[in-house]
């Protein structure tokens, strides 16, 4: 065997080798390659789930809000219709409190207030309807009550005058 071909043979076998390693290294980069393919085409996927989530999460929350506007409109509503109401209530009675003055004034001087009342021990509370006539039996008590007072006020102002008159001034404790 020369040596010639023995490294012919060895050369060979260096090029066999060196296009096996260019091969596999090839192989590798492909591999790689479609590593980073799939990696991209998975982030490209993620991020397309991840924007859907969003955008369903944003009609979410213009769907809430849409509720929220929805309940705040009923309740401004219902307020408004109390508010219209309750102006309605106002002028109701506003007019019932004008028709009973109207009705007070024409009855005029039948009419016994609380202070006369009093005066006579009627409770006038007890009864429903303030615009009565009093009875013949109040009547005649209101007039002996009132001449019973009229007679006291004179008694005492007789006591009073002659008391001045006899020179003793007013009553003195000795």
């Amino acid at each position: 065997m020369s040596y010639r071909s023995h490294s012919h043979s060895s050369q060979s076998s260096i090029e066999s080798v060196t296009s096996a390693g260019r091969r596999r290294q090839a192989a590798a980069w492909d591999a790689r390659r479609a590593d980073n393919a799939r990696a991209r085409d998975a982030d490209a996927r993620e991020a397309r789930l991840t924007e859907a989530e969003r955008r369903e999460w944003e009609a979410a929350a213009l769907q809430a809000a849409v509720v929220q506007a929805e309940r705040l409109t009923a309740a401004e509503l219902a307020a408004e219709q109390a508010a219209v109401t309750a102006r309605e209530a106002a002028a109701a009675a506003q007019a019932a409190a004008a028709a009973a003055a109207a009705q007070r004034a024409e009855a005029g001087a039948d009419r016994l207030d609380y202070d006369d009342a009093d005066r006579c021990g009627f409770d006038v509370r007890r009864r429903a309807d303030h615009n009565f006539e009093p009875s013949r039996r109040m009547r005649t008590r209101t007039a002996s009550t009132i001449s019973q007072a009229d007679a006291v006020l004179e008694a005492d102002t007789v006591v009073m005058a002659s008391d001045e008159t006899s020179g003793f001034g007013p009553m003195r404790m000795t």
